[in-house]
C-alpha cells in the first residue's frame, strides 16, 4: 500500500524530479510488472 504513495507525487517532488527518484520508483516495478 505504502509503494502506490510513492508512485503519485507525495510531496510533488516525484513531478519535479522522476529522474532522482528513480530508485523510488523502481520499487513501483514491483507492483506494476
Amino acid at each position: 500500500m505504502a509503494h502506490e504513495r510513492i508512485r503519485d507525487p507525495p510531496e510533488g517532488e516525484s513531478r519535479q524530479g522522476t529522474s532522482d527518484h528513480c530508485p523510488r520508483v523502481g520499487t513501483t516495478h514491483l507492483e506494476v510488472p
